[in-house]
């Protein structure tokens, strides 16, 4: 009599497959060997999971082939998926139901990662006016990028008014930016400003001259004190500059810090004497003076010069006609000998 009876065994068969380069699926069969009687091996699939990826290189597995109990999963593998066939380059993924990578997550991912760095805010240049400039900065520009001394001309004074910039910064303290206005003084004492234009009172409106690149706003104060007119400021001081007319001051530059938006008289970052030499017109009262005290009462020509005298010539310029005062002493002139 044919003994009959049931065995069962669990079985696991897998094969990857290679799609493109850089992907590949895996597909994952399980199921029961189930052996009945004689020795019959019926496989029994319980459930199959598959990748969801369009397949562009498949691995024939034959269906019908009945896997003996004895036979091992590594002998599936290598009748379905040989080495040769796999990227060398590719790591195998780790097989299972949970830990599984989905290639549409994956996907998604990086879409998310191009979005987030497409709308990245953009770093944008510092703002210059704040930047934060350090006091070697100024005490080193206060001595290279200002002058020595300094010749003012005579119509820049005689032109200047108040209100206006000529006295702006001088015996008086006023943020550092300002150092180099159009009409200033002190904008006369920056080297820069011999290749600078200039307007009488900024009319023009010309840029200002930074004393240093890059100087932040509000960081430091400055003033430049005349010797000889100290208190005096503004219209006061304009007067005195006009009335004293050519003369020559000490100047002294003085760059104070900052505190508490305020200059801080107690901090002097920097200091620099300069020569300033005004350059004024005369004034009526000089006039007076010199045609009293450089002039004869009395005056005896001799009659050889009268007698040589021609025309044209210069021995009656300036008598009985008016002519530029600086022209009253020229060689050979009768006003000359007074």
């Amino acid at each position: 009599m044919k003994n009959n009876f049931m065995k069962s065994e669990n079985f696991t068969r897998w094969a990857i497959r290679k799609v493109s380069v850089g992907v590949v699926s895996a597909a994952v069969a399980s199921g029961i060997f189930v052996i009945i009687g004689g020795g019959e091996a019926h496989a029994s699939d319980k459930q199959l999971d598959k990748a969801p990826i369009v397949e562009t290189v498949k691995t024939q597995v034959d269906e019908n082939v009945v896997t003996k109990p004895t036979e091992k999963v590594e002998s599936v593998e290598s009748t379905t998926v040989k080495p040769k066939e796999t990227d060398k380059t590719v790591e195998q993924p780790i097989v299972g139901t949970d830990r599984e990578a989905k290639p549409e997550a994956i996907d998604n991912n990086i879409l998310s990662l191009a979005k987030d760095t497409a709308d990245a805010p953009k770093m944008e240049a510092p703002d210059m006016t704040t930047h934060k400039t350090a006091p070697v900065e100024v005490k080193k520009a206060v001595m290279d990028n200002t002058k020595d001394e300094v010749n003012v001309p005579a119509k820049y004074l005689d032109k200047a008014n108040f209100p206006g910039p000529f006295t702006a910064g001088v015996n008086q303290v006023i943020p550092y930016e300002f150092f180099g206005g159009d009409g200033m003084l002190t904008r006369l004492i920056l080297k820069s400003s011999d290749k600078a234009p200039w307007s009488d009172n900024g009319s023009a409106k010309n840029p200002a001259l930074l004393p240093l690149e890059k100087l932040g706003k509000g960081l430091y104060f400055y003033e430049v004190d005349l010797e000889g007119t100290k208190g005096k400021s503004d219209k006061e001081l304009l007067d005195l500059l006009k009335a004293n007319g050519t003369q020559s001051y000490k100047a002294t530059i003085k760059v104070y810090g900052e505190k508490d938006g305020k200059a801080d008289l107690t901090n002097v970052v920097a200091t620099k004497d300069v020569n300033v030499n005004l350059n004024g017109l005369t004034t009526v009262n000089e006039v007076k003076k010199g045609v009293m005290d450089n002039t004869k009462d009395t005056i005896d020509v001799p009659a050889k010069y009268l007698d040589k005298a021609n025309f044209p010539g210069p021995f009656t310029a300036g008598v009985n006609q008016v002519i530029p005062y600086e022209f009253f002493g020229g060689d050979g002139m009768l006003t000359r000998l007074i």
